[in-house]
């Protein structure tokens, strides 16, 4: 037979009060390095195909694996693609590469979501900003597999500056983007957004 990871049952909730996370490193050795402050919970509940997960995390000066983040928020409630979930970043950085801030808000079911998406960020020394807005309504097969993908592009606006000056994308009007055929010979076709 073939595996089947949505049949399986869990319920998990855990409660994370982790104000210093560098104690946890002290005081066991298998742990990576890690610092920081990590307070909230997190809930996984997987009974009879449906997967429900709450989420709401703060975590402030975390460091660890070569990476460090100023503050992060994450506020998730997921019940089999219906629902909500942000998820903010300020003061990301791993190496030189630099992320002033993030932010990613989706909201809907699984035949209509929408999705915002913001940054701020320094790459290789140049200064990028981008903010997307999208509406993504899919199809599936009676199977539930992805067939269409039909997804309205609200905005797009891309800005990087760098000695030579400042280059822009932005989309001037809405546009529609249709995957098709998913499953056997994927097109992709664009038109004028509809309302």
């Amino acid at each position: 037979g073939t595996f089947d990871p949505l049949a399986a049952t869990a319920d998990l909730k855990l409660s994370i009060a982790a104000p210093r996370l560098a104690d946890l490193h002290a005081t066991h050795a298998l742990l990576p390095p890690l610092a920081g402050a990590l307070t909230g919970t997190i809930q996984i509940d997987l009974q009879a195909r449906s997967l429900h997960v709450v989420s709401q995390l703060a975590g402030r000066s975390l460091s660890g694996f070569g990476a460090a983040v100023d503050q992060v928020r994450a506020d998730v409630d997921v019940r089999d693609l219906t629902g909500h979930a942000q998820i903010d970043v300020q003061g990301a950085r791993y190496g030189d590469q630099q992320i002033a801030q993030a932010t990613l808000r989706a909201r809907g079911n699984d035949r209509d979501v929408d999705l915002q998406a913001s940054a701020r960020a320094t790459v290789s020394g140049q200064a990028l900003s981008a903010e997307l807005a999208l509406r993504a309504l899919p199809t599936y097969t009676p199977e539930r597999r992805l067939s269409v993908l039909v997804v309205d592009l609200r905005s797009l606006a891309l800005q990087r500056e760098r000695a030579a000056g400042v280059d822009r994308v932005n989309l001037l009007e809405p546009a529609r983007v249709v995957l098709s055929d998913l499953l056997r010979a994927p097109t992709i076709e664009t038109a004028a957004a509809q309302a």
